[in-house]
Parts: structure tokens; C-alpha cells; sequence
């Protein structure tokens, strides 16, 4: 086994559209390795992050939040145009957020939601 050949790359669905692409080392993995694979996203297309090994990696963290406040805001009947300008020119999500919820992952989900949702 070499570890530090080991390397994680998490494309976003859908993936042809999608720019983003988080490229995830762990603590042994060398830097050369890392930053191949941060060389192959942006041969793809892609705008490579590297970020830790957690649960949610980074985008997916920050997601949580997002999507109970997102929520929040569709349960207290806010505007749909204005939650449209948001979610999909200024940040380039495919879908409103409230909508790709049930897209994500139940794993990545319950990483990042609290017990308790609203």
C-alpha cells in the first residue's frame, strides 16, 4: 500500500456543468500527488479547491446551512424571483437549493444538518 499516492476528487452533479471541484488529501498524501490532481481538474475545466477531509469536505459543510435557511425563506413564502437571482446567476447552482435537497446524498446530509431542522 502507498497512502501517499492517495488522493480524493469530488466532482459536483451535474458534473458537465458543474465548474467546481473539490480535491481532498488525506495526512500522508504527498504534495506532488496533490497537486497533479489539482492539474487534472483544470485540465478539465474545473476550479480545483483543496480542502480537509471531513464530513461535507467544504462546499457540501457550508450547504447545510444554506439549504435550512433557503427553506426557511420558501416556508415564509419569499419571493421566488429573488430566490431564483440568488441560486442560480450569482452562485451557478443548477438548481434552486431547496429543490436539489433531495439530490444530495442522505449520508452527506445528515453530516451536515442539525438533529433538529426547523
Amino acid at each position: 500500500m502507498r497512502p501517499e499516492n492517495v488522493v480524493g476528487m469530488h466532482y459536483f452533479s451535474p458534473v458537465p456543468s458543474m465548474k467546481l471541484l473539490e480535491v481532498i488529501p488525506h495526512e500522508t498524501t504527498a504534495k506532488h500527488v496533490c497537486a497533479a490532481a489539482v492539474e487534472v481538474g483544470l485540465k478539465q475545466g474545473k476550479l480545483p479547491i483543496v480542502v480537509k477531509d471531513v464530513p461535507g469536505f467544504y462546499v457540501n459543510r457550508c450547504l447545510g446551512p444554506f439549504l435550512m435557511e433557503t427553506t426557511a425563506l420558501a416556508r415564509q413564502h419569499a419571493t421566488k424571483h429573488g430566490h431564483f437571482l440568488i441560486s442560480s446567476s450569482r452562485v451557478s447552482f443548477p438548481l434552486l437549493p431547496h429543490l436539489a435537497f433531495p439530490f444530495i446524498c442522505a449520508r452527506t446530509r445528515t453530516g451536515i444538518l442539525p438533529r433538529n431542522p426547523l
